[in-house]
């Protein structure tokens, strides 16, 4: 009997209510200046595509849809079951009209940097399905977010297909060009939206790649459809092995009862050709999906050609977790800003960084593993956080190593007595989380440019990606 995968709370948005609120540019301002991964100096491009988005959808969407989001939780996960492996059929290029329902490489809070820089392939299915980056967009201009948890996964279903985008990374100064939108959706397409381990090791444990088939298998067996589109999953900035993530999906669609579709993305498919003949032979052999996994995890330990390149320790460190963010009653997380790196960290880092070339695999357990956090040794979550429940008055915690401000309780209403980030105050000697507009003597060195004097040690920085 497969692991059961239970439905944990439905988000749903009037489509006439998310076109009121597209007919206001500030309503988009606002979204930005929330989003969690906003940074000085944003590409001006990607803010005119957006706009430019927004007008067509406020006058060309129909009102009379509703939009619809699920997250789903598999609490209790093993591998028994008599299904086989099968070999996923291959197609060229990205995702098509062919596909009833596609895998999206998600960030752990929901829609990534869609809304300020960077242009990889969730971003990218933002402003493709428009229902879908608007409600994210509503979500965040009041000042929360949809987060996914370690055994979570979210589903968007009969999401529509509103433009066609030729550019992928960054949004270029001439994507007018680059860009088709369509006064109808083309086609549908439901989504699974799931999030992958960023690598800070070089060999894949067990308990690692646990959790990339618990966190695939999760969102595969949440669908209804019968085929499911995927393809190099995690394996962009989040720097996972191809050919392990191609396995590892391949043992996840047979536990669930799915036929993958392979779509390449303009990559080679030969990038994960070992993969290919490892399941291959597991079809042949008709293997369960615990002899794949056992099989693969022994293929992890000896083979190079399924090992991660060198650790991304300067990314991975400061990526935000929303599983370790304290929970609203409706399931989605509040936004927290996270202060940016300091000098010390910096320093920290390209320390870490040279210790992981020189000693190879990583970095605090035997193979290089997340065990036994999934985060690494610098990363791991204050464990106050864990032990606090709903409605214990949180005002400030440490995560990552990093101080994060929380101004609001879990109830939705503000904290008295902790300062909004957007909050300004004047006067001499402010305290270490005052405004960055403060005046005074005897700041930190990591105060804002735009503070007078030497500079008031604000903790509302930006998180980065």
């Amino acid at each position: 009997m497969p692991p059961r995968v239970n439905t944990i709370v439905e988000w749903k948005e009037k489509r006439s209510d998310l076109i009121e609120w597209c007919k206001n540019v500030e309503n988009l301002k606002d979204a930005i200046k929330q989003q969690p991964f906003r940074r000085e100096n944003e590409p001006p491009a990607q803010f005119k595509m957006l706009n430019a988005l927004r007008i067509h959808y406020s006058k060309n969407a129909s009102p009379s849809e509703e939009i619809k989001m699920s997250l789903y939780k598999c609490p209790n996960f093993d591998m028994e079951s008599n299904k086989t492996l099968k070999v996923p059929t291959f197609h060229k290029g990205e995702y098509d009209d062919q596909a009833t329902c596609i895998v999206d490489f998600a960030n752990k809070v929901l829609g990534g940097g869609f809304l300020s820089h960077g242009f990889a392939q969730e971003e990218r299915l933002c402003c493709n399905y428009l229902d879908f980056g608007w409600m994210i967009a509503k979500k965040y201009a009041g000042g929360d977010m949809y987060g996914i948890g370690q055994d979570e996964a979210i589903v968007i279903k009969n999401a529509d297909f509103w433009c066609h985008i030729d550019f992928y990374g960054d949004v270029p100064d001439d994507w007018m060009k680059n860009i088709a939108c369509y006064a109808k959706p083309k086609f549908r397409q439901s989504i699974i939206a799931i999030d992958c381990v960023p690598v800070k090791f070089k060999i894949y444990d067990r308990d690692t790649l646990t959790w990339i088939l618990r966190k695939a298998y999760t969102g595969f067996a949440a669908v209804d459809d019968k085929a499911i589109a995927t393809g190099h999953w995690g394996s962009g900035i989040f720097l996972n092995n191809k050919n392990t993530i191609f396995c590892v999906q391949c043992i996840a669609a047979a536990m669930a009862g799915k036929q993958l579709q392979f779509y390449a993305f303009g990559l080679q498919t030969p990038e994960s050709v070992k993969g290919f003949e490892l399941v291959r032979k597991w079809e042949e052999n008709k293997y369960s999906p615990k002899q794949a996994f056992e099989e693969l995890l022994q293929v992890c330990e000896k083979d190079k050609d399924f090992w991660t390149p060198s650790p991304h320790v300067a990314t991975n460190r400061f990526m935000i977790d929303p599983a370790q963010m304290p929970q609203n009653p409706d399931f989605s997380r509040k936004i927290v800003h996270i202060s940016k790196p300091s000098r010390k960290d910096i320093a920290m880092m390209q320390m870490e960084k040279m210790k992981a070339k020189k000693d190879g695999p990583e970095m605090g357990s035997p193979g290089g593993g997340v065990s036994p956090s999934m985060f690494g040794r610098d990363n791991r979550p204050d464990r106050n956080v864990a032990s606090k429940g709903p409605g214990e008055g949180w005002t400030e915690q440490s995560y990552s190593g990093l101080r994060r401000s929380i101004t609001e309780r879990i109830s939705g209403r503000p904290v008295e007595s902790a300062p909004s980030p957007t909050s300004t105050r004047k006067g001499k000697g402010n305290s270490p989380r005052s405004s960055k507009t403060g005046k005074g003597k005897g700041d930190s060195p990591s105060s804002s440019k735009t503070g007078k004097g030497k500079g008031d040690s604000s903790r509302s920085g930006k998180g980065k990606n």
